[in-house]
C-alpha cells in the first residue's frame, strides 16, 4: 500500500503536519519512505535517515499496543510545501488500514496492490471510491474473482480544521471469508465466529480464575447486592490497572493473562476486559469481554463479519433483561452509565454465539443544563440576584468531577467565572445548596451587581449565559460543511425580576422561535402581577445539521448576543 500527502502550508496550525507518525506492528512493515519541504524560494530539502526513527505509542487507544515510525519534515515555515510517501507491506488484511478519511493521519492519495492465496475468497464493503481509471464497480467484483487488484484512491477529502464535522463517505473496506491468526485458522462468515475469534484469545484457564477468587472475596467484604460487587470490581480495574497500551509481540488481538496484568498493574482495553470479566467470572457473575467499534462510520452492522471493523474492547454482565457494559477506560463509565463515545454502536459479546448488537443511545438529552436567575430588586443601590445552575445526565458527570472533595474553590471559581464571561458585572458572589446526585448536579448561590457597576444611568442589561454557551461550545464558527454534534443537548434559561422597585421598566410581552429539523431555539417573556419572566430554551437532537442551517442559526445567536432582557432605570 502507497500513501501520498503533498500540501502547502497556509497557516502556523499547519506546521504540526511536518511530524508524520506511521502506525506498525508484526504485520506491517513500513519502507520507502521519501519526502522533502519545498521553501517558498524554491529551495528544497530532503529528509535524510538521520530524520526517521522507530517509537512505543501508548498514546493510541485500539485494541491493542502498537509502534510507530515517526519522521519530522525538515525546516517547515509558512508558505512551505510539504511532501511525503511511503508504502506499507501488510501481511494480513487483519491490519489494511482502512482507506478513508481520517484527521489523525491525513492522506490525499493511497495506492493498494493485493494478492491472496487461491483458497482466500476476498470480499469488499464500497461507497464514494475510486479504484482504476474508468473503471466501474462491475468491473471491480470481475478484479475480486482474479488473485490479484490493483486500487487507487485519490483526493480523499479531508477538512482538517474541523474535527467534528460529520464524517465523509469511506472508500473502501476489504475482509475475507477466512483468516488465520498465529497458527490458527478462523471464519468470518457470521458474527458469532468472529466473537469465537477473540473468545479463543481472551480464554483464561480455570485454574487462573481459581487464583482470583480471594481478591474477589477481599474486594467485596461490605458488599450485599451482586450490584455492590460489580461496583467493587469495575473500581479496582479502573483504579488499579492503568490503561496503556504497548506492543508485545501479538499484542494488538492477544490479552494477556489475568496473574500478569495484576503483576504490572498495567494494560490496554484488552487487558482490562479481560481482568475484569474474570473477576465478575470467580465470583459468579457471568461476563464476557465485547468488541466494540467506537468509530463514527461506516457502520458495521452494514459491513461484512470482520475482526478489524472493532477497536475497543469492553466487559459485558449478562442480566435477564439487558446487557451491562462496562468500560474502566473511560472515566464516565460506570455499572448504571454507559460512556458518551459508546452509546449507539455496535459490539458483539465475545461468547461464540451472540450476534452483533447496538449499544443503546443513553440519556436524551444527552447533556441538560439549566439556569435560573431571580432578579429579587434594588436595596441600597445594589441589585440582589438569586440563581441556580441544573447539570444534567452528562453535563452532570462532568460538572460532579469538578466539585470533588478538595477542587470546592476551584469549582467555585468556574461558575463565577462562567457567569461574569456570560456578561454578569458580579461585585460579590456565594455558594449555597449544592446537591449531588448520579444523573444531575444542582448548584445554588447569590450575587449582587453595585451601582456603581450599573453605571450613571442605571441602565441594566441582563445576560444571557445560554447564548453564551452556544457561541462559545456548539456554534463558535462559520461551517463550510455539514455538522453533527452527536450529542442532543437541552439548554434553558430563565430570568424572573421582580416588579417591585421603582425605575423598573419592560417592555410587552413576546415569543420568538427559530426551528430546523432537528433544532429548536424559543425566546419569550411574560408579564404577571409580581414578575417579568424572561424564557429561552434550545434544543438539539445531535443529528446532521446542514452546513447553511449551521451558519443561518449562528448568525441569528451573533444578532442576538447584546440583547438585553430588561432595562432598570434610576
Amino acid at each position: 500500500m502507497k500513501v501520498h500527502k503533498n500540501y502547502r502550508v497556509i497557516s502556523t496550525a499547519g506546521l504540526r503536519y511536518a511530524d508524520v507518525i506511521i502506525p506498525l506492528n508484526d504485520f506491517i512493515e513500513v519502507g520507502d519512505i521519501k519526502g522533502y519541504t519545498e521553501l517558498p524560494n524554491g529551495k528544497k530539502i530532503h529528509l535524510t535517515k538521520q530524520d526517521i526513527g522507530l517509537s512505543s505509542a501508548p498514546g493510541f487507544r485500539g485494541l491493542g499496543g502498537i509502534q510507530v515510525v515517526t519522521f519530522s519534515l525538515p525546516g517547515p515555515t509558512l508558505g512551505a510545501r510539504l511532501f511525503y510517501e511511503y508504502k506499507l507491506v501488510i501481511k494480513s488484511l487483519l491490519y489494511l488500514p482502512r482507506l478513508m478519511p481520517r484527521t489523525d493521519c491525513p492522506t490525499n492519495r493511497v495506492v493498494v496492490l493485493l494478492n491472496w492465496e487461491s483458497k482466500i475468497k476476498p470480499r469488499f464493503d464500497s461507497e464514494g471510491f475510486n479504484f482504476a481509471p474508468n473503471d466501474s464497480l462491475e468491473t471491480l467484483g470481475r478484479q475480486f474473482k482474479k488473485r490479484d487488484l490493483k486500487f487507487f484512491a485519490d483526493n480523499l477529502p479531508e477538512i482538517v480544521a474541523e474535527p467534528n464535522s460529520c464524517p465523509e463517505r469511506f472508500h473502501i473496506l476489504l475482509s475475507t471469508d477466512n483468516f488465520s491468526y498465529g497458527k490458527a485458522g478462523f471464519s468470518s462468515i457470521s458474527w458469532q465466529e468472529i466473537g469465537y475469534f477473540f473468545a479463543k484469545l481472551s480464554v483464561q484457564p480455570q485454574n487462573k480464575i481459581d487464583e482470583l477468587k480471594p481478591l474477589t472475596q477481599k474486594l467485596c467484604v461490605g458488599s450485599i447486592t451482586r450490584s455492590d460487587s460489580l461496583r467493587a470490581f469495575f473500581n479496582f480495574v479502573a483504579d488499579s490497572v492503568s490503561y496503556v497500551a504497548l506492543q508485545v509481540s501479538k499484542g494488538d488481538f492477544t490479552p494477556h493473562r489475568c496473574d500478569v496484568i495484576l503483576s504490572r498493574r498495567f494494560g490496554d482495553c484488552k487487558d482490562q476486559s479481560i481482568l475484569l470479566s474474570s473477576l465478575c467470572r470467580a465470583a459468579g457473575i457471568e461476563a464476557y469481554p465485547a468488541l466494540i467499534a467506537t468509530g463514527d462510520m461506516p457502520e458495521v452492522s452494514s459491513l461484512f463479519p470482520w475482526p478489524s471493523w472493532f477497536d475497543h474492547v469492553v466487559t459485558v454482565v449478562r442480566t435477564p433483561s439487558d446487557d451491562i457494559i462496562l468500560d474502566p477506560s473511560d472515566k464516565f463509565s460506570g455499572i448504571n452509565a454507559i460512556p458518551p463515545r459508546l452509546r449507539g454502536k455496535s459490539y458483539l459479546v465475545c461468547d461464540g454465539v451472540s450476534g452483533l448488537k447496538t449499544v443503546p443511545n443513553g440519556p436524551d438529552p444527552a447533556v441538560a443544563i439549566s439556569w435560573e436567575f431571580h432578579v429579587t430588586g434594588m436595596v441600597s443601590d445594589v441589585l440582589s440576584v438569586d440563581f441556580n445552575v441544573n447539570f444534567a445526565n452528562d453535563a452532570a458527570a462532568a460538572y460532579n468531577e469538578i466539585w470533588q472533595d478538595g477542587k470546592n474553590e476551584q469549582a467555585v471559581s468556574l461558575i463565577q467565572s462562567q457567569l461574569k464571561f456570560a456578561g454578569w458585572d458580579i461585585s460579590s458572589f456565594s455558594i449555597g445548596e449544592r446537591i449531588k446526585k448520579d444523573d444531575s448536579l444542582l448548584i445554588g448561590g447569590h450575587f449582587m451587581v453595585s451601582g456603581n457597576d450599573v453605571g450613571d444611568a442605571w441602565n441594566l442589561s441582563v445576560p444571557s449565559p445560554l447564548s453564551t454557551y452556544l457561541l462559545q461550545n456548539l456554534f463558535p464558527d462559520v461551517r463550510i460543511t455539514d455538522f453533527c454534534n452527536k450529542n442532543s443537548y437541552r439548554l434553558e434559561e430563565s430570568v424572573i425580576v421582580d416588579n417591585i422597585f421603582p425605575g423598573l421598566m419592560v417592555g410587552s410581552e413576546y415569543s420568538d422561535s427559530w426551528r430546523r429539523q432537528g433544532l429548536e431555539f424559543t425566546d419569550e417573556m411574560t408579564i404577571d402581577s409580581n414578575s417579568s419572566i424572561y424564557h429561552r430554551r434550545f434544543d438539539y437532537s445531535g443529528d446532521l445539521l446542514p452546513a447553511v442551517d449551521y451558519n443561518a442559526f449562528r448568525d441569528f445567536l451573533l444578532s442576538r448576543k447584546d440583547q438585553q432582557y430588561v432595562r432598570i432605570h434610576k
